[in-house]
C-alpha cells in the first residue's frame, strides 16, 4: 500500500486545507495514475503526552500530548494568525502567546487592584492539566481565529478524484 502524508486542516465548511498543496499535488501525480480513487484521511497522530508510541507497521515513534501540541494546536495557531494578521508567527511565540491567554497565574496590585496575568510554564502541568490546557487553546483559536483544532484521533474521510491537468 503506497501512502503519502502531509499535513493540513479541515475548515469549518467542510473543505480540506493543504499545507504546501502544491507539493503534495505533485507527489500525488507523481505516484498514483491519473483517474485512480483513493481514500484521504485527515487523523490527529498524537494522544498522549510524556509518552513516546511506536508503531511496528510504519516503524516510527509518536510524539505524545507534545508532539500533538506543536504538532497540531501550535500549528493552526500560527495558520489563524498569519490569516489574520498577515505575518508569521514563530512556534516560540505562538507558544508564548498562548501561555498568556491559556495557562496564566492572575496577580493582583494590592494597592490598585489591577490584576495582570503571568503566563505559567506548561512543563510543571501534569497529563490531566495539560489535556485541560490544551482544551483552553483550542476553544481560544476558534474564539479568534474561527479555526477548529480537531482533537487527537478526530478523523475525516473524503474521496479524491485525481484528473490529469
Amino acid at each position: 500500500m503506497r501512502k503519502i502524508e502531509t499535513y493540513g486542516r479541515i475548515k469549518d465548511n467542510g473543505e480540506i486545507a493543504i499545507s504546501h498543496a502544491d507539493q503534495w499535488t505533485a507527489s500525488v501525480k507523481q505516484n498514483f495514475t491519473p483517474g485512480v480513487r483513493f481514500r484521504l484521511t485527515a487523523e490527529r497522530l498524537y494522544k498522549k503526552r510524556s509518552t513516546k508510541s511506536y508503531n511496528e507497521e510504519t516503524d516510527k515513534e509518536g510524539l505524545g500530548q507534545n508532539g500533538y501540541y506543536f504538532g497540531v494546536v501550535i500549528y493552526e495557531f500560527q495558520e489563524g494568525y498569519f490569516d489574520a494578521y498577515g505575518e508569521l508567527c514563530t512556534k516560540e511565540k505562538a507558544h508564548a502567546i498562548l501561555k498568556q491567554e491559556c495557562n496564566f497565574k492572575e496577580i493582583i496590585n494590592q494597592n490598585t487592584g489591577e490584576i495582570r496575568r503571568e503566563p505559567k510554564s506548561t512543563a510543571d502541568l501534569t497529563t490531566v492539566q495539560f489535556e485541560e490546557y490544551l482544551q483552553r487553546c483550542r476553544d481560544f483559536i476558534q474564539e479568534w481565529f474561527n479555526r477548529k483544532v480537531l482533537l487527537p484521533n478526530e478523523q475525516v474521510e473524503m474521496e479524491l478524484n485525481i484528473t490529469e491537468s
